[in-house]
């Protein structure tokens, strides 16, 4: 199916009308440009699935009630069906989103300006330069891990099924390994430290008696 959105404005007119936007509403004008972005993927989404692909709407709902006029950040799908049991078909219907996303992403002018951005700042990370979003995710589950967050309350963060799948997207860096490795010379030294002040005291160390068998043994 072919979709057909209004051609994206000049750049320069965008920042505009977002500056405009943001301060007729008193909001910053990046929260306004996303808006906009999210607004035309929304739509495109919308004539590729039609009903098949529904936009959950209870948290929306419940800002209206409460006055809010900004409700994007609450923009959650959903893929109504039954869900199988076997994990492949349920992937696999995912999938057919996720092709969807790649190819209207440039109709919406969001996966350039996404991946542009994302070139940008790992450059400045000196990374490979990817484009790549979905290695944010992995950065968002290593960081929670690296804070010493549970696997459990990473899972739940991450949207996870199983843990399994959690565990993929937690990687430690090279100082948080090394940290963990120090913490063993920590326990070594509070052990030394304690052996020290029992032997300052004049206190008795208890040690295990050799078993019967070996005292029968010994010559």
């Amino acid at each position: 199916m072919t979709v057909e959105l209004p051609k994206l404005p000049d750049r320069a007119l965008l920042a505009d009308l977002c500056r405009e936007t943001a301060a007729r509403e008193r909001v910053q004008p990046q929260l306004v440009e996303k808006d906009f972005y999210l607004t035309r993927l929304l739509w495109a989404l919308g004539q590729s699935f039609g009903d098949e692909l529904l936009l959950k709407g209870g948290t929306l709902l419940g800002k209206v009630d409460l006055g809010f006029f900004r409700m994007s950040e609450d923009a959650d799908l959903v893929l109504p069906g039954p869900a199988s049991r076997q994990r492949l078909t349920n992937v696999r219907r995912m999938h057919r989103v996720r092709d969807v996303l790649k190819e209207i992403g440039p109709v919406a002018g969001v996966s350039a300006r996404f991946a542009k951005w994302m070139r940008r700042l790992q450059r400045r990370a000196g990374l490979k330069e990817t484009g790549q979003l979905h290695i944010l995710r992995h950065t968002f589950c290593s960081r929670l891990a690296m804070a010493g967050a549970s696997t459990m309350a990473i899972k739940e963060l991450a949207g996870h099924q199983q843990i399994s799948t959690t565990q993929r997207y937690m990687h430690l860096s090279p100082a948080a390994k090394s940290a963990a490795i120090r913490l063993l010379d920590r326990g070594a030294d509070r052990i030394a430290e304690d052996l020290k002040d029992t032997q300052n005291r004049g206190d008795t160390v208890e040690t295990v008696s050799p078993s019967p068998q070996i005292q029968n043994n010994s010559v």
